[in-house]
């Protein structure tokens, strides 16, 4: 059955009319047209579920694309000719943060999606209405917010259509995906990999490069270790060409021999480069590009020193001002001098990007070792982990209890943190876990976990420390938890890539 209606969501800061509170006329949507001017409000449709074997599983899903909180409880619902009254979910945020996920559903859809996830249910079942209609009209305090046109897209039972960039609404590639980020949608976060003996060659250092050689404005740089030719030629082409480049690095580089040529080539282009005079290291590997997006991870600025490529890494390029901010000011107070304890905690940790929830989190003052076991402890099927050295008690009581509890945990460490005195390699062994070693082929310089990939709790924990009390108490770090299915996907295939070189 074909179906046709009118989805509207009003925002009211006053009492809705008692005359008007049952009534939403058809004029709102032919009034203009679809996607047309003043329609690009707070809130915006993402993906919808309109016909499912399930009736309670059908929703609604909007991403607040503004740099201000929805509360949706001062929201309603228009569907047809029927207004329908919102009510918040229990353990579900009604005020939908900027670039946040909301999710309009009732019955099925409240336990399928991410806890983190905002969520109203209607005052009468979704699965009427929605069958009737693709039309969408969203209003956020009376005005037209967007409005979406998803009838010309063919769907079936329990397949959802989700938005293009260009308004337009396709059938979903992953079936359905309420309160996780949207597969057509999502352009604001990359995720790169260098998975040796897979990849022969650096994979990630062309697109940091491409990234340099498109800044415009700025580039605020923390880097442990800079020696690549051509990413340190792209710095010098990006202040040549007027962009505001800073760099932070550590002494033990900065004044290493084999090192210092490349940072003399930047200081030589102008380019300015503090480096952290300590013993402890200033080991974060994030870049602020013009106050719009961060580049971060476990990724150094090196040639690897083996004729054979065999450097394994991440890297994240993120789009958000917001990120971008908390990553400034962080680098205000390297770049002044600033490091280690000496620093501030400055309170800021939790940014939704295209409707992914991302922690962040710096060493030494914010408690790295804490979020990393209550991520840890979170699991309920299984944890993997890359780490190049792995050395924190703590932490490894965490996956040993998990273990206890019908966790799978497998992790694979660098070969050459195994047999170092107080590496965790032995202790997890043996209690039962399945532990190995990437091999004599790969430099396993990843530092990240897997948590339950496959459910909508899912989460990686990756950046730039290792599992050790220098990482946690001593070091600048960057370290981030990212609350995503399709990116814990993302590294878990990275993950088997090593863990399944070596038999058990």
């Amino acid at each position: 059955m074909t179906f046709t209606a009118l989805v509207a969501l009003t925002a009211a800061t006053a009492c809705v009319d008692p005359a008007d509170d049952d009534v939403e006329t058809d004029t709102a949507w032919t009034s203009g047209k679809a996607d047309g001017p003043g329609t690009s409000g707070a809130l915006r449709v993402t993906e919808l579920l309109a016909r499912a074997s399930d009736p309670s599983s059908v929703f609604v899903e909007l991403i607040n694309q503004s740099d201000a909180p929805v509360d949706l409880a001062d929201c309603t619902l228009s569907i047809g000719t029927k207004k329908l009254r919102l009510t918040p979910v229990a353990d579900h945020a009604h005020i939908v943060q900027p670039q946040q996920l909301a999710v309009i559903g009732d019955g099925s859809v409240a336990a399928a999606i991410p806890v983190d996830a905002a969520m109203m249910t209607t005052s009468v079942p979704l699965a009427g209405p929605l069958a009737k209609s693709q039309r969408l009209l969203v209003r956020v305090a009376g005005r037209a917010s967007d409005k979406a046109d998803a009838s010309t897209a063919a769907t079936s039972v329990d397949l959802a259509v989700e938005r293009t960039a260009d308004g337009r609404f396709e059938q979903s590639s992953i079936g359905k995906s309420p309160g996780e980020r949207n597969a057509i949608h999502g352009d604001e976060i990359a995720v790169y990999f260098a998975n040796p003996p897979v990849d022969t060659a650096d994979p990630v250092a062309p697109h940091l490069q491409d990234v340099i050689d498109h800044a415009q404005h700025t580039l605020d740089a923390a880097f442990f270790q800079v020696n690549n030719p051509a990413l340190i030629d792209a710095f010098v082409r990006a202040t040549q060409r007027g962009v505001k480049v800073r760099f932070v690095t550590d002494t033990q580089y900065f004044t290493d021999p084999s090192y210092a040529p490349g940072y003399q080539r930047l200081v030589d282009a102008g380019i300015p480069v503090i480096d952290d005079k300590r013993g402890a290291l200033m080991h974060s590997k994030f870049m602020v590009v013009d106050d719009e997006a961060v580049w971060t991870g476990s990724y150094n600025l090196i040639v690897p020193d083996r004729r054979v490529f065999d450097h394994a890494d991440n890297a994240l390029y993120l789009h958000s001002r917001q990120l971008a901010a908390i990553h400034t000011a962080q680098f205000e107070q390297l770049f002044a001098g600033t490091f280690g304890n000496r620093k501030r905690d400055l309170g800021q940790h939790d940014v939704y990007i295209d409707g992914v929830h991302i922690e962040v989190y710096f060493a030494p003052t914010d408690h790295l070792r804490d979020h990393a076991i209550a991520a840890v402890a979170a699991a309920r099927a299984r944890v993997h982990f890359a780490m190049f050295s792995f050395f924190q008690g703590e932490v490894a009581s965490a996956l040993e209890s998990a273990h206890l509890n019908q966790v799978e945990i497998e992790g694979v460490f660098d070969k050459s943190s195994i047999s170092i005195a107080g590496s965790q390699f032995t202790p997890l062994a043996q209690t039962g876990i399945d532990v190995r070693s990437a091999g004599p082929s790969v430099f396993l310089h990843d530092k990240f976990f897997v948590i339950d990939p496959d459910t909508a709790a899912a989460t990686v924990v990756t950046g730039s420390p290792n599992v050790s009390d220098n990482a946690y108490n001593s070091n600048d770090e960057a370290m981030y938890v990212v609350h995503d299915r399709a990116i814990a996907a993302r590294y878990e295939t990275s993950f088997h890539v090593f863990f399944d070189l070596q038999a058990p």
